[in-house]
């Protein structure tokens, strides 16, 4: 396991690394992301179950085998230091129907910011053979630099995701996703933190405020 502390963005974040991780479903690896981050002071152990509530609410496989579960805002009170616990599952995990993850990004913040490790990710999302390489590597540092790396190499006009909703017990999954720049006077409101996906080729309405 390789723990360090790095600032990325406007985060100064514990970074968690645990590889070759086995496990038979989603809540155990919530478990296991959860025990990492109460080991190293990052979070109440009250948050794996914030983590599975959320998993409730939204879809957080972000695709191509990642899955970036955490908390649900009002429980923000037991995250004591931004951080993420990276789990490398080599022989995958369920995360839903059809989904398959092989590295789980547990993520733990207090604010905001974690739009930036979301722009990270996507950065990775971009290159298919560096992930599978990450997926096998046995050295945690290669996933920490990869991560950190794809984070400065992001542009602010990168695309963001906006996870899909669970609607009459099915998954409605993002096809695509974008970051809105208002122009000609449009906005998207406050708490859509500027993003929308184009969810099945659907674009969400934009508000004139």
């Amino acid at each position: 396991m390789l723990v360090m502390k790095q600032t990325n963005g406007e985060l100064d974040l514990v970074q968690i690394v645990q590889l070759n991780v086995s496990a038979s479903n989603k809540e155990t690896v919530i478990e296991q992301a959860t025990q990492l981050l109460v080991e190293n002071n990052c979070v109440d152990p009250a948050f794996a179950q914030s983590m599975k509530e959320r998993e409730t609410r939204a879809n957080t496989f972000l695709g191509r085998g990642i899955a970036i579960p955490h908390g649900i805002a009002e429980d923000r009170h037991l995250i004591k230091q931004d951080a993420v616990a990276i789990l490398q599952i080599p022989q995958g995990v369920e995360w839903n129907p059809g989904q398959i993850a092989y590295m789980v990004v547990a993520i733990a913040a207090q604010t905001d910011g974690h739009i930036t490790l979301l722009q990270t990710l996507t950065g990775l999302l971009q290159n298919d053979e560096q992930l599978q390489q990450l997926f096998k590597t046995d050295d945690e540092q290669l996933i920490v630099t990869s991560l950190n790396n794809s984070s400065e190499e992001t542009e602010e006009n990168e695309v963001l995701p906006d996870f899909a909703k669970k609607s009459n017990g099915r998954w409605i999954i993002p096809m695509a996703y974008t970051l809105a720049q208002p122009q000609n006077g449009l906005k998207l409101p406050d708490n859509s933190i500027r993003q929308f996906a184009y969810v099945m080729q659907i674009k969400p309405l934009m508000q004139k405020i």
